[in-house]
């Protein structure tokens, strides 16, 4: 092979690398930030979310989730250097610690009593 179809082939080669890399990069940045562990292997915090990560799935705001840890009403968390990040079972128990029973709702309409008119 030619010597500058190599060096064409080798720079085609390289930027190819470099595609795939990037987007390797970018799967493992947006799992990272859906608070999903990166694939391959066993992550240490498989079964832990973050503290982001749970406010979207709840739908309620940091302030909140951060109130109820203050009040000692909300899910516990786990405490990594400065991070906070949540169990899914503990998340799961939480929740069902919530869970009420909703009274049975009346069907049809509620029938008011008579008043005898008086002539």
């Amino acid at each position: 092979m030619p010597k500058h179809v190599q060096v064409i082939h080798q720079k085609y080669q390289q930027r190819a690398g470099l595609e795939s890399d990037t987007i390797d990069l970018v799967e493992r940045i947006k799992r990272l930030e859906a608070g999903q562990p990166p694939p391959g292997g066993e992550h240490v915090l498989a079964d832990f979310i973050s503290e982001a990560a749970l406010v979207k799935q709840l739908d309620i705001g940091v302030r909140t989730l951060r109130e109820w840890r203050r009040r000692g009403i909300g899910p516990a968390p786990t405490l990594i250097g400065r991070k906070l990040y949540y169990r899914a079972k503990s998340i799961q128990d939480w929740l069902l610690s919530r869970e009420k029973k909703v009274p049975r709702e009346r069907t049809g309409r509620r029938q008011t009593p008579t008043r005898e008119v008086r002539i």
